[in-house]
């Protein structure tokens, strides 16, 4: 058991092993988790985000999606046409009931894939999945991809455009994308713009 000792009124525990020791400080970092993941996942901002994936999700899947609509309505009011998303929500629902669509991957797919006309049929369902898309669950990812902008324009680079440090920043931002790329194939497009460069630098292998 822990040993006690008071200090003038207030009474102070210390624990006797070192296995207790490390038993609190255990528990005192599950505890601060815990809070915040909780702190994170019920922000107002989140649940709306989560009631228009929830909306679009739930819908494709067959089940009862009228909790989710109205969420959305009551926050969006005015962005959104009611009557013609409730219309095209039923329209999607049979549409997509033969795709297995499930994930909001699979919804991003399957509106792809679709022709330009058939998308402005489901104009009011491609403007709640824009939001999915465009709105950030969390704004960490472009705090990283901001903090980035130091290390390409520097007091040397003070020249450097602004569509030159676009396109860095977008290489930055997507590395993912940029490090699967095959620099070969780069190279050559790259050198076949004109015979100029052709020239100079020939093709590469």
């Amino acid at each position: 058991m822990p040993k006690r000792y008071d200090v003038g009124t207030g009474a102070h525990e210390y624990p006797a092993t070192a296995r207790d020791r490390y038993r609190q400080v255990y528990f005192e970092a599950f505890d601060l988790v815990i809070a915040c993941i909780k702190d994170r996942f019920d922000q107002p901002g989140y649940k709306t985000y989560r009631s228009l994936q929830d909306l679009l999700v739930c819908c494709a899947c067959g089940g009862d999606y009228a909790t989710h609509l109205r969420s959305v309505m009551d926050f969006y009011r005015d962005d959104f046409n009611e009557q013609a998303l409730t219309t095209q929500l039923e329209t999607y629902q049979v549409a997509v009931r033969d795709k297995k669509v499930k994930t909001i991957t699979d919804i991003v797919t399957f509106f792809r894939d679709l022709s330009p006309e058939t998308r402005l049929f489901f104009s009011e369902v491609m403007r709640v999945l824009r939001h999915v898309l465009v709105m950030p669950a969390t704004n960490a990812t472009s705090e990283r991809s901001f903090s980035g902008l130091r290390r390409l324009k520097t007091y040397l680079r003070t020249s450097m455009t602004q569509e030159r440090l676009t396109h860095l920043m977008t290489l930055h931002v997507h590395r993912c994308a940029t490090d699967a790329m095959d620099l070969l194939d780069v190279a050559n497009e790259f050198v076949s713009v004109n015979e100029s460069r052709l020239t100079i630098f020939g093709k590469f292998s």
